[in-house]
């Protein structure tokens, strides 16, 4: 039997139930859509841009709204992972704050300085010092449930931006909102822990990247997913991930594959492919994957098996969640907690 069919074996390095987490999101992204939205009171037109500030699981929501409304919002929408901001956030810029614990001091900060420069605002948290300046503040404070990991907020985080953004710029995303929740169960219900392995692509993928560097290739539409997958790779499986975005790898990374030789023969290359998504040049990856192959490099080819872009989008965003959970187990690690972000924090906090 493989290790990954043992649900006993799981269950013992999972301490803190990461899988169940994992099994609810579907679920929980469906309340998320299907729940009612306040009022923003904010006028749309006098908005130049959106900007998105952020960090970690947090952030990422950001993302993968401003790619799955790309060619719809008539405004730009940037993420912005910093405590200071930009010149160009100014009165004219909707300032979404997105904090899931409220705490994150680099996000209340930037919070602050946005507040300062009379831009508008909405804040996303469960608690903490975000969402206490909002309700002092009167910013519309919207909160995205109670997880046990920002990074498990992911679906509500995202939902909740989009439905700002639809707000403010009439940009249509009832439907995108409904093939995020549809696309999670759809491949949640085939790599769970009772898929046995030679059934379950999420078990086979992890096998492969077991002791070797993961190197995640996206573009397009699924770039942010790319950011996802290697944030889950750290935070989950407790393992170093690297990304490279096309097309912008053919015209520098290409040239560096094989040195350092430890980690050309250490790594293995993942393709994130949504054949629906125009944006990527399909006959590209193709000739691409060949030329690494035929260096006597691994690939690895995750193609999300729908048309609709967005579903395809999800789909893989929940392929990567469970991947990075059977790397773990693998890598004999409990997914949920990140110890070593806290000890961080608490030896060098932001001021």
């Amino acid at each position: 039997m493989s290790f990954l069919d043992d649900l006993t074996s799981l269950h013992t390095v999972d301490r803190s139930n990461m899988a169940e987490e994992l099994r609810l999101l579907p679920a929980r992204v469906r309340e998320a859509v299907e729940a009612p939205f306040p009022s923003i009171g904010i006028d749309g037109r006098a908005l130049t841009t959106i900007a998105v500030i952020g960090l970690g699981g947090s952030a990422i929501g950001g993302d993968l709204a401003a790619a799955m409304v790309a060619h719809q919002c008539p405004l730009p929408i940037i993420v912005l992972r910093s405590s200071v901001l930009p010149d160009w956030v100014q009165p004219s810029t909707l300032v979404i704050a997105v904090s899931y614990s409220g705490n994150t001091a680099e996000t209340v900060k930037a919070y602050l300085q946005a507040k300062a420069r009379g831009c508008p605002l909405v804040a996303i948290a469960s608690g903490g010092k975000l969402a206490a300046h909002a309700a002092a503040d009167g910013t519309l404070l919207l909160s995205p449930g109670s997880y046990p990991q920002p990074r498990l907020a992911v679906g509500a985080i995202t939902v909740l931006i989009l439905k700002v953004i639809s707000t403010i710029t009439g940009t249509a995303c009832d439907v995108m909102c409904n093939a995020m929740s549809d696309a999670f169960l759809k491949i949640t219900s085939s790599v769970t822990q009772e898929v046995p392995t030679e059934q379950n692509p999420a078990k086979l993928l992890a096998y492969q990247l077991l002791d070797r560097l993961s190197l995640v290739v996206a573009g397009g539409l699924l770039a942010p997913a790319a950011r996802r997958w290697k944030t889950q790779m750290n935070e989950n499986a407790k393992s170093l991930c690297v990304v490279e975005e096309v097309p912008e790898l053919f015209h520098n990374t290409l040239e560096g594959l094989k040195l350092p030789s430890v980690v050309s023969d250490l790594g293995t290359w993942v393709f994130l492919e949504a054949p629906s998504d125009q944006t990527v040049s399909m006959p590209q990856l193709d000739h691409f994957a060949a030329l690494l192959k035929e260096s006597g490099l691994r690939v690895e080819r995750v193609r999300a098996p729908m048309n609709k872009p967005h579903e395809a989008l999800w789909w893989i965003i929940g392929m990567g969640d469970w991947v990075s959970y059977y790397l773990a187990c693998l890598n004999n690690v409990d997914p949920m907690p990140v110890s070593t972000i806290q000890g961080l924090k608490r030896r060098a906090p932001l001021p």
